[in-house]
């Protein structure tokens, strides 16, 4: 009896800790900078930026797909052709690859306006 209560406390507590993470990459940001290049007919953009992966002020092109999410400065959702260029942004990558590459690629998986000039 004390055993099955042990298991769904640790199963409950594995939950929790799950859900917590996921919400992670609308707190944390791999990048924060400006669009400096931008085609409302494409889907990449340029931006010029830094965060915790790549710490020095670069210029990393960004793909944005199907999966990426844009948010705007009043947490609504946008469209790849509501951005504008220097409008600064916080970014989550979908995944580090390419950031070896010159030059840097990324994918968006979360983008959020922090600021438009």
């Amino acid at each position: 009896m004390k055993l099955k209560f042990l298991i769904v406390v640790i199963l409950a507590l594995l939950v929790l800790a799950s859900c917590g993470q996921s919400n992670k990459k609308t707190e944390e940001y791999d990048l924060i900078g400006t669009i400096i290049k931008f085609d409302p007919n494409d889907t990449k953009f340029l931006l010029e930026g830094s965060g915790p992966i790549i710490p020095n002020e670069t210029q990393i092109w960004l793909t944005v797909n199907s999966n990426s999410r844009l948010i705007d400065i009043d947490n609504n959702d946008i469209e790849y052709r509501d951005l504008q260029p220097r409008t600064r942004v916080k970014i989550h990558l979908a995944y580090n690859a390419g950031l070896d590459t010159e030059p840097q690629q990324g994918t968006v998986e979360y983008l959020k306006i922090e600021s438009e000039d």
